[in-house]
């Protein structure tokens, strides 16, 4: 059993790892929605739903869905963002 719970973890940071790259991006999305660059937040804004849709399938896959990074990363933040950053450009553009 211990070493179930020795691969667990390591498969848990792995996968932390691989969220803390999303937030990264994420990053990288904001630079360019504020530049408006619409090009690199079509790719950027991909790129976050694609290892949102990998890290939720893997987390599901082995069974670690009471996780905390399981809540962290079921949050569509990124189609969040772009949703107020249309907002606040379109009441400066009124």
């Amino acid at each position: 059993m211990a070493a179930t719970n020795f691969r667990t973890e390591k498969l848990l940071k792995e996968l932390e790892a691989l969220f803390q790259y999303r937030l990264d991006n994420f990053e990288d999305l904001k630079y360019f929605a504020l530049s408006e660059n619409k090009d690199q937040v079509k790719f950027f804004s991909g790129k976050g739903r694609g290892l949102r849709r990998s890290i939720s399938r893997l987390l599901i896959a082995f069974d670690l869905t009471g996780t905390e990074l399981y809540e962290k990363n079921d949050k569509f933040f990124e189609l969040e963002y772009l949703a107020e950053r249309e907002a606040e450009l379109s009441q400066l553009n009124e």
